[in-house]
């Protein structure tokens, strides 16, 4: 059991999204003392910026190319390789 925890948090309800009815936001401690129309304007600020995106998430870097990538391609070169030298050979 947990006590002497507290956390606040904010509740949009209707927020006008096609994907999501409510949105909670769960307050930092140290944020907690601020004014509650500034944190209620900051929630419906990320609110309007989700719903402008379509709720896509940005990445900030580029995706590297994966490893399983380099893998089938070294395996399709090696054997492609493997086919011309028997036609080579045997042809």
């Amino acid at each position: 059991m947990v006590k002497g925890c507290q956390r606040r948090i904010i509740l949009l309800r209707g927020t006008g999204s096609g994907m999501f009815e409510e949105a909670y936001f769960i307050l930092k401690p140290e944020k907690a003392h601020l004014p509650e129309q500034m944190m209620i304007a900051e929630a419906n600020r990320i609110v309007e910026q989700n719903l402008l995106r379509g709720g896509r998430r940005e990445r900030s870097t580029p995706q590297k190319p994966s490893g399983k990538l380099l893998a089938f391609l070294l395996g399709l070169m090696s054997g492609s390789a493997c086919l011309g030298l028997l036609w080579l050979f045997l042809g």
